[in-house]
């Protein structure tokens, strides 16, 4: 993997995106511009890593009139755990709902598992002390709020993914289980025979059972209560 290519990749290619259901495009919005393609903007530090997450199309749908803040899904995977994650915590009320698909959401402890060494370069190391302090700020997990209203999320990880290790998107859910004070979801999702994606020990068929999983929850917190599952019900996670 390499990082900051894969964050660049988050803007070129919009793999940190933004979803709206349930939404009515006014009239007068229809042949309006499009918004910028992707969802979250990045500023890098002149060493490395990044020094703040925008999520700016977040806004722009919402200013916009094209959805509003109940209705509003961020999503990012691998290297775009940093970008998604660093919106949902530095902005919790812009989203009713996040997918953090197995995602590196503590920057600081990268470096130590398998890959983490040959990252360094594009990260930064935590044995350089003027490249700590980049790595916590894009480190999502550390900008976790005791008591703020988080959107629901859902983490998924993967017991054989060598890229990103089970216990970072363990650790971030567990977290956020404990300081949200909103009555939304923090779900994670480990899938016991996979790895990081296809290709990297995921089946099509782990691929699609996770797809319809992720929107499965999306329908459930975004979608109109016509399609909701019943308040009493409990929500199962695999």
């Amino acid at each position: 993997m390499n990082p900051m290519t894969t964050a660049r990749g988050v803007l070129a290619f919009g793999l940190t995106a933004c979803c709206a259901l349930g939404t009515t495009v006014p009239a007068s919005r229809q042949q309006a511009p499009s918004p910028p393609r992707a969802a979250v903007r990045i500023e890098r530090t002149e060493l490395h890593g990044v020094s703040s997450v925008d999520p700016y199309r977040a806004r722009f749908l919402i200013d916009g009139g094209y959805t509003s803040a109940r209705q509003l899904a961020g999503e990012g995977t691998s290297a775009g755990g940093i970008t998604i994650g660093g919106a949902i915590t530095q902005q919790p009320a812009l989203f009713a709902a996040a997918l953090v698909k197995v995602g590196i959401v503590d920057a600081l402890r990268f470096e130590t598992t398998a890959l983490g060494p040959q990252n360094a370069r594009e990260f930064g190391s935590t044995a350089v002390p003027e490249e700590v302090k980049p790595l916590y700020d894009m480190s999502p997990y550390y900008h976790v709020v005791d008591g703020a209203h988080y959107p629901a999320v859902l983490l998924t990880a993967a017991v054989h993914d060598a890229r990103v290790p089970v216990w970072e998107p363990a650790k971030m859910a567990a977290r956020l289980q404990a300081a949200t004070a909103s009555d939304k979801p923090i779900l994670l999702r480990i899938e016991s025979g996979a790895g990081h994606g296809y290709g990297l020990g995921t089946t099509n068929s782990q691929l699609n059972e996770e797809l319809a999983d992720c929107y499965a929850f999306l329908f459930w917190q975004l979608a109109a209560d016509a399609v909701r599952p019943h308040a009493t019900a409990t929500p199962t996670c695999r």
